[in-house]
């Protein structure tokens, strides 16, 4: 089915007006996207139009740096992740400049911790298939940080009053993800629905480990006025960083 599509148009009813279209990546194969107006919307049902979609590319090379800062003492870990570049075409306040920012909240909170270990990470190329994550999970494994790892925190499209915990299936996750889940309704979060996809890229695929990601709402949001910097809440900017903040001092006790 996926191989079978060759563009998309996106809409939804619960994000501002359309400001900027992009292409989205499905695997290896790039998709061209587009957003809508729901005026629009209805009008492409009622009348079934023929649709022209244009897309220009440009082969380039791109070279990235991930950033790691580790803190505390001791031998197994609780990572914490973050991608710093964004999709073409858009700005990125929202993916994903507001998990970074949560992230440098959280490392501002924890100045001079010397308890359990973290690792807070920022990563570059994860638009462009997880190649951040990938490289990351490569350096920590041949440094044999991997497997010693209380598990993984993916960070990503923050800002909003709704945030949804995503959690894989191996190697048992569950323990972080309930803390995860708990820190979220203690700073009165509301939770997204689990059948919705989360914002942005994922760690699990690259990573295979113990990851859970805490994200907003469906990747179509990257394409709308979410993304624009002004628009950011510092209020609930704040909330998850208070959230992680709870989830590293619980963190100890994780097995």
């Amino acid at each position: 089915m996926r191989r079978q599509v060759v563009a998309a148009i996106l809409y939804r009813e619960d994000v501002p007006e359309l400001y900027s279209a992009t292409v989205a990546a499905s695997g290896t194969a790039p998709i061209p996207c587009v957003t809508i107006r729901s005026a629009d919307g209805w009008q492409l049902a009622e009348n079934t139009p023929e649709i022209e979609l244009r897309v220009d590319t440009t082969p380039s090379t791109l070279r990235g740096e991930n950033l790691l800062a580790e803190l505390g003492g001791g031998t197994r870990p609780l990572l914490f992740l973050a991608h710093y570049d964004t999709r073409p075409g858009t700005p990125g306040a929202f993916g994903n400049a507001s998990g970074v920012t949560v992230l440098l909240g959280l490392l501002a909170r924890l100045r001079g911790w010397e308890a359990h270990p973290l690792i807070v990470g920022f990563l570059e190329g994860d638009e462009l298939d997880g190649a951040g994550s990938r490289h990351c999970r490569d350096v920590l494994t041949a440094l044999g940080v991997l497997t010693r790892l209380r598990g993984l925190v993916y960070v990503s499209g923050m800002g909003l009053s709704g945030l949804t915990v995503c959690a894989t299936e191996s190697p048992r996750p569950s323990s972080l993800a309930d803390l995860v889940e708990r820190a979220v309704a203690e700073e009165g979060l509301l939770p997204v629905p689990a059948g919705v996809a989360a914002a942005g890229p994922t760690a699990a695929p690259p990573w295979r480990y113990a990851t859970v990601t805490l994200a907003g709402p469906p990747l179509s949001a990257q394409h709308t006025m979410l993304d624009r910097p002004d628009l950011k809440s510092l209020r609930l900017l704040i909330r998850p960083v208070s959230a992680l903040e709870y989830v590293v001092r619980g963190a100890g006790s994780l097995r």
